[in-house]
């Protein structure tokens, strides 16, 4: 494939995990791909995938284009994400074919078996993903050589500091050779700060921005999808439960790490208390279909137990990213683990809750970091499973006019940290 443009219009590649299904990773990439237009952006990821019939693009490899020298002299966007902790291992498994990835036996057998053959793992995942590097969604000249220059859209890694300490020094040192470095939560920024990152904004700078604390670029879908979202809400499912429910319903979202029993049964309590209570349908919904993210188990159980307890609940089936945006801008309200169903949701002013996953340190997880960064005046909230009754009432009760106020004051974050790559991207 030529790249190139046959008018002197620089490449600009726009790198992320957007080569298979998660709600950010493909929102970044189509909010990039509009503000950039001009451009004409060439969409990677580290393998060639086809994300159209889910909203999304086709996606080249990075990689490969690179070897090839259809990237020479292009500027690199990374798009946005939980990028700087996502290492080979888990990128290549993330990327496993849908026959072995939906059969979790399957799913499971292979990761197990790679495992106990290190070298065959290596060479592995380096077919997986085109490369060898230990972290490969955080991209350098270097590593892509031929590169003018190198950004990072609002990016996260909060458990930079339970990296290997090799991995972790790869990641820095990447960082710092970068033209502009921006950063989401403050749990990030201030790793990156006591790794020696500098904070100066100038493009102009001898150490590349750590931010100004930019709001995840799924910050702006509310502005620039209005119409389209508005159009599929329209028709389709998103407008069947608009007739057939008109009370309004939660919109529910569980990763895999919420799929026992036990979690189940008193998630399904709570649920079943708020609905009951607001007079509200729950429909549950998966955030993405890529192994280690939502299992499709998941919501048909949470269903099966909230229609036992009198509630009207429904798994919705659809994946597709303007579906997932229109059925999360007509919800009463959020509640879920994944950080793009919170940020969607807050982007059309609604009330939401993040679920803190099993096992993650209080407050210290993606979607807690972020809460804490961006809605310390409880526009939305964060909380553990055993709380969420009662957080999830909280939401509900705040004020609609304060949400949408901070709806607008962080768009106007993010536009002043886009202005900078504008500059620089120029």
């Amino acid at each position: 494939m030529n790249v190139r443009s046959s008018s002197s219009i620089r490449p600009l590649v726009l790198f992320g995990a957007c080569d298979r299904h998660n709600l950010g990773d493909l929102l970044f990439v189509q909010l990039a791909a509009r503000r950039w237009a001009a451009r004409r952006p060439i969409v990677c990821g580290l393998a060639d995938r086809d994300l159209r019939a889910v909203g999304g693009h086709r996606v080249r490899s990075l990689h490969r284009l690179a070897r090839e020298g259809a990237l020479a002299g292009a500027d690199l966007l990374h798009v946005g994400g939980e990028i700087l902790t996502c290492t080979a291992h888990e990128a290549a498994a993330m990327l496993l074919a849908p026959d072995v990835a939906e059969g979790s036996r399957s799913f499971d057998a292979t990761l197990a078996q790679l495992e106990r053959e290190p070298a065959r793992a290596a060479a592995w995942r380096e077919e997986m993903l085109g490369t060898p590097a230990r972290m490969p969604y955080v991209a350098s000249r270097e590593l892509v050589p031929g590169l003018r220059r190198v950004l990072f859209a609002p990016v996260g890694g909060v458990a930079l500091d339970g990296l290997d300490a090799s991995d972790r020094d790869a990641v820095i040192a990447r960082l710092a050779s970068a033209d502009v470095v921006q950063v989401r939560d403050a749990t990030t920024r201030m790793q990156l700060e006591a790794a020696g990152l500098g904070t100066a904004t100038s493009p102009a700078a001898t150490t590349p921005a750590t931010t100004l604390l930019a709001p995840d670029p799924v910050t702006l879908v509310a502005d620039a999808f209005a119409a389209v979202v508005a159009a599929r809400a329209a028709r389709g499912p998103v407008a069947a439960l608009r007739r057939e429910l008109p009370s309004g319903w939660l919109a529910v979202q569980l990763a895999s790490e919420f799929d026992d029993d036990a979690t189940l049964e008193a998630l399904a309590s709570a649920l079943a208390d708020v609905a009951r209570d607001r007079r509200l349908a729950v429909i549950a919904f998966r955030a993405g279909t890529a192994p280690w993210h939502d299992d499709p188990r998941t919501p048909p159980r949470l269903v099966e137990r909230l229609r036992e307890l009198g509630i009207d609940a429904r798994d919705f089936a659809s994946t597709s990213v303007r579906d997932l945006c229109a059925l999360l801008a007509h919800a009463r309200c959020f509640a879920g683990s994944s950080l793009h169903g919170l940020v969607v949701a807050t982007a059309f002013g609604l009330p939401a809750v993040g679920l803190e996953k099993p096992g993650e340190p209080a407050g210290r997880g993606k979607v807690a970091s972020y809460v804490a960064t961006w809605h310390r005046d409880g526009t939305a909230a964060a909380c553990p499973a055993d709380a969420l009754a009662a957080t999830l009432q909280a939401a509900l009760a705040t004020d609609a006019g304060a949400r949408r106020a901070a709806a607008s004051a962080r768009v106007a974050a993010l536009e002043r940290a886009l202005e900078t790559l504008d500059a620089v991207l120029a």
